[in-house]
């Protein structure tokens, strides 16, 4: 149904109603692409969350290797040696076995880390020479 009005004695058509509802579908377009702007960033920032979580634990497991390093290199004996080291305030779990006992000169260094739940686990097999008080390390992985 259309509605006109007199104007200085013209009749015209009332077109409020299409304003009105040009007005709303505007409106909700703007919602809409703000709603999945919001999305967008909101899962962007969880992605880079777990990214820097998972690194933090990965170098905090690394620090735990280098820590068992000096160990095997400074103590006579490091095997059983075990530490719960609380490193920048994140827990570092180092332990050093010997894998191999027909292999004395041989040490295995467990690093454990945890962050935010993410976990990393590394392990470095290591070889000491007494007579020059060094450390090769011989294989290194990520569990």
């Amino acid at each position: 149904m259309v509605m006109y009005s007199f104007s200085k004695g013209k009749m015209v058509k009332n077109k409020n109603g299409i304003t009105i509802l040009l007005f709303i579908l505007i409106v909700m377009m703007c919602v809409i692409l703000a709603a999945g702007l919001l999305n967008f960033v909101s899962s962007s920032h969880n992605f880079s969350a777990k990214i820097l979580n998972s690194t933090r634990a990965f170098y905090f497991a690394n620090a735990g290797i280098r820590r068992g390093l000096y160990e095997v290199k400074n103590n006579a004996n490091p095997t059983g040696w075990e530490l719960n080291w609380v490193f920048s305030g994140q827990t570092v779990i180092i332990t050093i076995t010997q894998p191999d006992p027909a292999k004395p000169d041989e040490y295995q260094i467990n690093s454990s880390s945890t962050v935010n739940s993410y976990n990393k686990s590394l392990t470095a097999l290591v070889l000491k020479d007494a007579v020059s008080n060094s450390v090769e390390l011989l294989q290194w992985q990520e569990n």
